[in-house]
């Protein structure tokens, strides 16, 4: 069974009401038919969604029973146009209420729904303060006491359809908030990763820096190397060329000394030549 749901100020919101009985043409559909006056007569039809099943199979596809369709039109009561329908689980998740109308409905529902885990099923009459069944007028005719069990089952539970709505109210504002906290959260999810970009982007030029200095101290540290070693073989070039030098010097003295020997020599000869000349 598909499941309405209404727009209520951007955000769909319905307060879903389900009314079951065993056939799904006496009972239930008086609820709902009522229940759908009753709201649109508080003006808060925008806020329900309101519909109504079987917990057996014998009438499906059969419309609303004639007494409840005379009983509803002599009240002024528009009647909903329904065809009987079975409840089933997917009605008991997506609904929030689901009100039976007797004791057999309850037991019946719980089967259905695996025990109501969510405590969604309730009697009719529980509403009105009491625990008593209402009557399946299929057996007994009596289509007034059923619409009497209906009204007092809404006289009483007004003020409740008030205090739903205003928890509806109260839930959409939390919705409203959660979305705003949700649109903040993505907006400062946006900055934190334009922060972080820029981080990255800062942290990519540091390490591109990085990178550089350390291809610049290699490229140093290679020509420090060809240094040294210009350095080492200027200065092994240069002891080699002191060393031919003081080779050189030790010869220049060797030489010196010789052409002092020399000298000597032809000074002794010029002597022995001046003698000879004289003594000739």
């Amino acid at each position: 069974m598909a499941v309405g749901k209404r727009l209520l100020k951007g955000v769909y919101m319905s307060i879903r009401v389900l009314f079951i009985c065993h056939g799904n043409i006496c009972r239930s559909t008086m609820a709902e038919s009522v229940m759908t006056y009753l709201v649109e007569k508080e003006g808060l039809a925008d806020r329900f969604y309101i519909n109504s099943a079987a917990t057996s199979r014998e009438e499906i596809g059969n419309g609303v029973h004639h007494g409840t369709v005379a009983k509803l039109k002599k009240e002024g009561i528009p009647v909903i146009p329904h065809r009987a329908v079975q409840m089933t689980l997917n009605d008991y998740e997506e609904y929030d209420y689901l009100i039976g109308m007797d004791t057999e409905n309850i037991r019946n529902m719980q089967r259905i729904s695996g025990g109501d885990p969510d405590e969604k099923i309730y009697k009719l009459l529980t509403f009105a303060g009491s625990g008593l069944d209402v009557a399946d007028p299929w057996y007994t005719g009596d289509f007034e006491a059923l619409l009497l069990s209906i009204r007092q089952m809404h006289r009483n539970m007004n003020d409740t359809l008030h205090q739903i709505d205003d928890s509806s109210i109260q839930v959409l504002a939390g919705s409203e908030n959660l979305a705003q906290a949700a649109q903040n959260l993505a907006e400062g999810a946006t900055e934190q990763a334009g922060a972080v970009e820029e981080l990255l982007a800062t942290f990519s030029d540091i390490t591109s820096g990085v990178e550089k200095t350390v291809q610049h101290v290699g490229d140093a540290g290679s020509m420090s190397r060809q240094y040294a070693e210009d350095a080492k073989k200027s200065s092994e070039e240069m002891k080699d060329m002191m060393a031919v030098m003081a080779h050189m010097s030790e010869t220049s003295q060797k030489i010196g000394s010789i052409i002092d020997e020399i000298e000597e020599i032809a000074s002794q000869t010029n002597l022995l030549s001046l003698n000879a000349s004289i003594e000739a």
